[in-house]
């Protein structure tokens, strides 16, 4: 088969230097033990960087160079077999691996050549700053890249007992939490949905309750009843008034015998006194009867707390200033005791959850520290907040970090809230 001239020409332009004869380079276990390591000038060599960088023999083209630091792999001259040599056994000096010899597989070997000791170069960029994945240690202050922003306390709402749900509306209140009246001086009411802002103690969802509104109806009307007896004291009154009356019948008929001898009976006299003992004893039942009434209107008010308690059951209200995150039914369901009604979040305190190295710092040298937190919005718009780290977890965890929580005070910005839950902020933690 003929070939075409062009292509044996261009086969013979794309031969290069690689396809020269290198079987007259000696291995290195040939080369002079005289032969001197030659450092490149004014660039550091790179810290070891492991055993082993092989190439690929099946290949044929040299091997990968060990690894340098961005700023070394601009400036640094090629290296070249030249500059390797065998390792010296009086040398102490550590080593990085290169690669050496023919284009054989059987030449193909790891050379080890000289580099400055390890303490001739920093690990540290020239503001002494130590970094450790996300966060950075300075000499005075650390900063947390990152860090989330959690929900501090976002309770899901639900039912202590089994009832019909009959409207899921919160009173309309103003920003600082008043409630707002219409003209008829009642509430001014709003449906629940997502993202309706809440505050503790606000009725956001209403059980059927009619049964309970009767029985309290009714323990109602038995206190006030319980009260008028209790506060009735004209028995005690009337028995202590006939008690003085036998009292002065008595006293009179004694007097009347010490100046005339039997003027009265002795039979008299005893019938008398049994008068006296009896209107005595009918003021103390007339006390007893009062006391037990108190007793009665003190039970009759625990009823009415008990009646009280069943309405407010069905009275589901915020346990914190919030916003309603998830709802998980609707008017009209059917809720069992313990079933999650909705989510509310609370937005005004919020925690930002972030790792620190210990190596450098420990919890005692954070822990109760003032936090600048710092968030960043599209457009590059960045907002500062405060806080402070009110936990530190004495736990190490396997990447020697430990958790730090920092308690946030949000703020408004109209409408919405600046910081939430999901964000990723800034901290700034000074030592």
């Amino acid at each position: 088969m003929l070939i075409p001239p062009f292509i044996v020409i261009t086969a013979l332009q794309l031969a290069g230097p690689q396809d020269a004869d290198v079987s007259q380079i000696p291995p290195w276990q040939d080369i002079p033990a005289n032969v001197q390591s030659v450092k490149p000038e004014g660039v550091p060599f790179p810290p070891p960087v492991g055993p082993s960088l092989e190439r690929n023999p099946a290949a044929n083209i040299p091997g990968t160079p060990p690894v340098m630091p961005p700023e070394m792999r601009t400036t640094s001259p090629a290296l070249s077999p030249s500059v390797l040599s065998a390792p010296s056994p009086e040398s102490s000096v550590p080593a990085v691996f290169g690669v050496t010899g023919g284009n054989s597989a059987a030449d193909m070997v790891h050379q080890p050549f000289a580099a400055p000791p390890f303490s001739s170069f920093s690990l540290f960029p020239p503001e002494r700053e130590e970094i450790f994945g996300k966060t950075i240690v300075y000499e005075d202050r650390i900063e947390i890249r990152s860090a989330a922003v959690k929900e501090d306390y976002a309770p899901v709402i639900g039912s202590q007992i089994t009832g019909t749900i009959i409207a899921m509306q919160t009173p309309k209140c103003d920003r600082s939490g008043r409630v707002m009246m219409a003209s008829d001086g009642k509430p001014v009411m709003i449906d629940i949905r997502h993202g309706t802002l809440v505050f503790k103690d606000q009725i956001i969802c209403q059980l059927d309750d009619r049964p309970q509104q009767a029985q309290k109806a009714y323990t109602e009307s038995k206190l006030a009843i319980a009260k008028r007896e209790a506060e009735k004291t004209i028995e005690v009154e009337y028995a202590d008034a006939g008690s003085k009356v036998q009292n002065a019948l008595y006293n009179i008929s004694l007097r009347a015998n010490e100046r005339i001898a039997n003027a009265v009976a002795n039979a008299e006299l005893i019938y008398q006194y049994l008068q006296c003992v009896q209107a005595l004893l009918q003021v103390q039942k007339a006390q007893y009867d009062l006391d037990t009434k108190k007793i009665e209107l003190d039970m009759h008010q625990q009823e009415l707390n008990v009646a009280e308690t069943e309405v407010k059951l069905r009275q589901i209200r915020s346990p914190i200033n919030g916003m309603v995150v998830k709802i998980a039914t609707e008017a009209g369901s059917v809720v069992r005791e313990g079933e999650p009604i909705m989510k509310i979040v609370q937005l005004d305190k919020l925690k930002v959850v972030g790792k620190v190295e210990c190596l450098k710092v420990d919890q005692r040298m954070i822990d109760k520290k003032h936090v600048t937190i710092k968030a960043t919005y599209p457009g590059g718009h960045v907002e500062e907040f405060e806080g402070f780290v009110r936990f530190a977890s004495p736990m190490i965890e396997s990447g020697r970090t430990f958790e730090i929580e920092v308690e946030v005070t949000n703020r408004r910005d109209g409408d919405f809230w600046l910081l939430g839950p999901g964000k990723f902020v800034d901290l700034t933690i000074p030592l």
